[in-house]
């Protein structure tokens, strides 16, 4: 029952693999093995709970097993207890110094803890270990691209995929490097096959629509971010990133419902507020859109957007006092931004300020002129 368990699970069929586990664990239930098995296969399913009490129960049978400490180790760091992680995956190679996957996974935690170099290290251990691992190559790949080292970081996930060709996250991941390159089609090819091979792929479909949007394919692109959310449903970002979609296409009703979403499954976002105040500014409704941009600042007092963003409303609504005061704020952030200085300008100019305006108006236009400036001058170094 222990063997017929694990080889479904490897077929992705999780529901017969746990009864196969239960199985098992009525003719035994002092079988550690196949509590990992219960375990991990409920970890699957998204039962991260439940799976910690069966990896804990084959640990009171058997503390010497290095796959269950690993197996605890990959469960606590999905509940964002990264420090209980490195423990586990510490145990683990206690027991067995060369277990590459726990050295992966040790690296992976002490990445999310900010501890690059630590991390680094694991992963290259791990590869000194197993050469062929597919997912250290992955690690590294991740940790690489934590570092802006694109062109290396796609070696590691084309490394991983010659190791194990029908990796989804691989393709997905080796998908976003060749987006950031600026490779957009080979970056296509790469979502479509991560969705071939598995088309429950969150990930691959919001990667895909937010490739395809920029390729002006917005009606497929909200296709995408809609089978990203059936799969993901409390995916802040998909949301998020669906409003914005909505909102450029002139579709403010819809992309409101969208940063509603947002908020209720994280009221602290970035960006989510001030693109909902944006949205009801849109439909008309200023003075919700004003609440909206005191939240995104009440979240996020550094954000330079939402007080410009809250002067060009104030502004409109001829309140320029208050207008001006935003966009001072603004400057404290970004002094080089034209849109503000333009801004602010009005705001003076509407306060009969207006020696002041005018010296705003003229920053606004030297520095679109400079940034026109070396627009021109990239485009004649790319020529030569």
């Amino acid at each position: 029952w222990y063997t017929k368990g694990w080889a479904l699970g490897h077929l992705g069929r999780r529901d017969e693999e746990r009864m196969c586990y239960d199985r098992a664990l009525n003719l035994n239930p002092r079988f550690a093995e196949a509590w990992c098995g219960k375990g991990w296969g409920l970890w699957e399913l998204g039962g991260t709970d439940e799976a910690v009490a069966c990896f804990d129960r084959a640990l009171e049978l058997n503390p010497r097993s290095a796959w269950a400490w690993y197996a605890k180790g990959w469960a606590v760091g999905s509940l964002g207890r990264q420090e209980e992680e490195v423990t586990c995956y510490d145990r683990a190679l206690e027991i067995d110094p060369r277990y590459a996957h726990a050295w992966c996974g040790k690296g992976w935690a002490l990445m999310q803890l900010q501890r690059n170099d630590e991390a680094v290290q694991c992963v290259d251990r791990a590869l000194e270990i197993a050469p062929d691992n597919a997912w250290a190559w992955y690690a590294k790949g991740w940790l690489l691209g934590n570092r802006k080292r694109g062109g290396e970081e796609l070696k590691c996930y084309e490394r991983a995929l010659e190791i194990d060709p029908r990796w989804d996250k691989a393709w997905c991941a080796k998908g976003a490097v060749l987006h950031k390159l600026g490779r957009g089609d080979e970056a296509l090819k790469c979502y479509d096959r991560a969705l071939d091979l598995n088309p429950e792929l969150a990930q691959a479909w919001y990667n895909k629509a937010v490739a395809i949007s920029r390729r002006g394919q917005n009606d497929e692109a909200v296709k995408c971010y809609d089978r990203a959310l059936r799969i993901q449903p409390d995916d802040a970002n998909a949301w998020c990133s669906k409003g914005a979609l909505l909102a450029r296409l002139g579709r403010p009703g819809e992309a409101l419902k969208c940063y509603e979403r947002v908020l209720e499954i994280d009221p602290r976002h970035e960006g989510a507020w001030r693109q909902k105040a944006v949205a009801l500014e849109k439909l008309g409704r200023a003075d919700d859109a004003l609440k909206c941009y005191d939240r995104a600042l009440e979240t996020d007092p550094e954000d330079g957007v939402a007080w410009y963003r809250k002067g060009e409303l104030l502004r409109k609504l001829k309140r320029m006092s208050e207008a001006l005061s935003c966009y001072d704020q603004a400057l404290k952030r970004n002094r080089r931004d034209p849109d503000v200085w333009s801004g602010r300008g009005w705001a003076l100019y509407g306060l009969k300020r207006y020696r002041e305006a005018f010296r705003s108006f003229a920053l606004a236009q030297g520095l679109r002129w400079g940034k026109a400036r070396q627009k021109s001058e990239a485009t004649k170094g790319e020529g030569r």
